[in-house]
């Protein structure tokens, strides 16, 4: 299997090829840029010359994974856009991964790979970005798992203390330390790290071997666009 993975929901851009070599061992690729705009001109560029990095061709691809939400709207639209082309283009089956997960994922990597104060006593990891307007993007895991135990959500600081305040807890991304602060606040258990992680493909691309397909591909925005229609201008 042949496993394409990208994202653009937030403050990056990045795509990731997993694919058996010669041997028969398992290769990733990946291409990661953090960038706030640009998105939609770095992607599909990104993608062809990974994939002819890796001496293969679009048409050995046998899948392809990306991420749906939450993030920036134009963000989660790119992604989504270049997996419905791609995916009729070449008839390959997609499956979609909340942008939360994939960066769970990311930090639980990092978390293994060395020594995070506080961390090892933790049992739950909520991934939290600021959402602004009072608000934050979140989803909560076990420690070690990327099953959410709570589904992805729009909430203000206060209600996820409330939620998590009977946990001990790690709390990354760019609202990890207003969480933290607040759950302490109530009397709960946190620490915050990891205040710049954002989603990265390589870890879509591994987590895309246990997915099955995605039947539709919605965004998952989670709040309403603050983009409103041009009023007429009426007859001239």
């Amino acid at each position: 299997m042949t496993t394409l993975a990208f994202d653009t929901c937030f403050g990056a851009c990045s795509a990731a090829l997993r694919f058996r070599g010669a041997s028969g061992e398992w290769i990733v690729r990946e291409d990661y840029r953090e960038m706030a705009t640009g998105h939609a001109e770095t992607l599909l560029p990104m993608i062809e010359h990974l994939i002819a990095e890796a001496g293969l061709r679009f048409g050995n691809l046998t899948r392809l994974a990306v991420t749906n939400g939450p993030g920036g709207f134009t963000g989660v639209r790119i992604g989504l856009s270049a997996a419905r082309g791609l995916k009729l283009a070449l008839g390959l089956p997609v499956s979609a991964r909340s942008s939360l997960s994939v960066m769970a994922a990311r930090a639980q990597a990092l978390l293994a790979g060395g020594p995070f104060e506080g961390a090892g006593k933790a049992s739950v990891l909520t991934v939290c970005v600021d959402a602004r307007g009072g608000q934050v993007y979140a989803e909560s895991f076990a420690a070690e798992s990327t099953r959410p135990l709570h589904p992805a959500t729009l909430a203000t600081i206060a209600e996820l203390a409330e939620r998590l305040r009977g946990e001990r807890n790690i709390i990354v991304g760019s609202g990890a330390a207003m969480l933290a602060e607040a759950i302490t606040h109530v009397g709960g258990d946190a620490v915050a790290m990891m205040p710049a992680l954002q989603p990265h493909a390589r870890h879509l691309a591994l987590l895309a071997a246990g997915d099955p397909p995605t039947a539709n591909l919605d965004p998952m925005y989670l709040r309403n666009t603050d983009a409103k229609p041009m009023a007429s201008a009426g007859p001239p």
